[in-house]
């Protein structure tokens, strides 16, 4: 009744945007295991870099946690996704989705802030690769922060190497990568399945405290960090056979894998190692405790998934970077690209260089300042959903979300939410968050404010193209489209390491 009263507003939120034809940007496109190799890569790569919520949080809060994060992140995040990326699939993704819906400005402070997310998600994955290696490296590399901060680096100039050269993986498919980086941690639930003693999953670091003892900044940062993704793998919808149905599949077969693939390891750990000894590398220790060879063994494993999925999102970050180049957002010797090879290789350059240096600051810093910057920008992509549904109601759209535009308000509010008090829970803990955080906020608008002033404007042909009724992409066809650039570029997923070979 009240819906009723609310004129055109509330006719349109009654309403759904019609699904249009199906029209697969491949000739043949991905398959549902396909995409869900693509989709595991993005979100999650293994278990490792879970570890800090177990001592941040303890057992019960952790593993609920994990449990409940799919629902209320995951499962709103990739659908959201779907939507836009088969809507509007030009290269650049989520940065063209909110300059679309959102205006000029706020799409080019969304465009910022994602490749600083970018950049400091990428500072993590050699920090996290360091932290396993400690049972093979010697004491003095250890012990030295500096010359831990070297052997990282290592990590950094690989993943480098293989985006500017493009050495293609011959026969490594993503499902196969992904395997072999999971069966030490499935040896180790086996062989841990003796230890396994429910009550130690009930514990909290202090059942007396109002907070119950529990790090909430860090909790957050890192489930938020460990679940994120399925914004980035959501470009790959358009690349779907049928992304009505087999997208759908994927997601869901994908978001119940990472959630074992983090459960069932903690749940296993946890009782085997007490929940406070848990910080980054902490699986390796809890393996120790089965045998020291499980333990190397899950240590070359998690050195292989950092150093896989640092070398896919560098990729993933330099093609952004070159998004924003032909934008115009950022200068054009950004775009610039290796002519035999196809790789963005000034921006490759800057964001392994930009990541290198951001590797210097401690794991607790790097997370919570990118979960911050994140949950901004994916609380805008929530936004331009909504708003572009409102906006282009016609606009073609080859998946959509099943809910009318009132039902789908409510089902996006938990991940807004989540957004929101993410972001003031961090920056109430860490006022360097909220400097550094407010900060790039501040410097992006006067940036704006600048490139207006100077007359800089987008490229009128890209513009048009993307804006197109319609039409999200400025490519003709098929063989131009930048998203399946990404796929077969030689700078891009098909490389030694990021083993998302399509």
């Amino acid at each position: 009744m009240f819906v009723s009263r609310l004129g055109k507003l509330g006719r349109w939120l009654r309403t759904r945007p019609e699904t249009a034809p199906v029209q697969a940007i491949r000739k043949e496109g991905l398959s549902t295991l396909e995409l869900v190799g693509i989709m595991f890569f993005f979100t999650c790569g293994g278990p490792y870099g879970i570890e800090k919520i177990v001592g941040s949080a303890g057992p019960m809060i952790c593993m609920a946690g994990i449990a409940l994060t799919p629902f209320f992140w995951c499962i709103p995040m990739g659908l959201m996704s779907a939507e836009l990326a088969t809507a509007i699939p030009a290269d650049g993704g989520n940065i063209l989705w909110v300059e679309r819906g959102l205006g000029p400005m706020v799409g080019f402070v969304n465009g910022l802030l994602r490749i600083c997310v970018g950049v400091a998600d990428l500072a993590l994955y050699p920090i996290i690769a360091v932290g396993y290696l400690e049972t093979v490296l010697p004491d003095e590399i250890i012990d030295d922060k500096w010359n831990s901060y070297y052997f990282g680096l290592v990590v950094v100039v690989v993943g480098w190497i293989l985006n500017v050269v493009g050495v293609d993986a011959v026969g490594l498919s993503a499902m196969i990568l992904t395997l072999l980086i999971l069966i030490p941690y499935i040896v180790f639930v086996v062989l841990a399945l003796p230890e396994i003693k429910p009550s130690r999953w009930s514990v909290v670091p202090d059942p007396d405290s109002p907070d119950l003892g529990v790090n909430w900044a860090v909790f957050l940062s890192v489930l938020l960090w460990a679940t994120a993704g399925f914004d980035d793998a959501g470009a790959f919808a358009g690349s779907v056979k049928d992304p009505r149905k087999s997208y759908v599949n994927g997601l869901i077969i994908c978001i119940i894998i990472v959630t074992l693939v983090y459960l069932l390891p903690v749940a296993a750990g946890v009782c085997v190692l007490p929940y406070n000894q848990w910080n980054v590398g902490a699986f390796k220790d809890a393996a120790q405790t089965v045998g020291s060879w499980l333990a190397i063994w899950i240590s070359f494993a998690a050195f292989a998934g950092c150093l896989g999925s640092f070398n896919s999102l560098l990729c993933a970050d330099a093609i952004a970077l070159k998004c924003m180049a032909s934008l115009r957002w950022v200068p054009s010797i950004f775009g610039y690209t290796i002519p035999k090879l196809g790789t963005p290789v000034v921006s490759v350059t800057l964001v392994a260089v930009a990541a290198a240096v951001i590797g210097m600051f401690e794991f607790e810093f790097v997370i919570q300042l990118e979960t911050c910057l994140l949950s901004m920008s994916i609380f805008l992509e929530f936004v331009s959903c909504l708003v572009i549904r409102y906006s282009e109601p016609t606009l073609a759209r080859p998946f959509v979300i099943p809910l009318s535009n009132g039902w789908l308000i409510l089902f996006f509010i938990p991940p807004m939410g989540l957004c929101i008090f993410a972001c003031v829970t961090v920056m109430m803990a860490e006022v360097y968050i909220l400097a550094a955080a407010g900060g790039c906020i501040l410097l992006f608008c006067l940036l704006f404010m600048l490139r207006s002033s100077c007359g800089v404007k987008t490229d009128p042909n890209y513009y048009d193209a993307i804006h197109s009724p319609g039409r999200g992409s400025p490519f003709p066809d098929d063989e131009r489209n930048p998203l399946l650039e990404v796929q077969r570029s030689a700078g891009g997923l098909n490389q030694v390491g990021g083993g998302l070979v399509l």
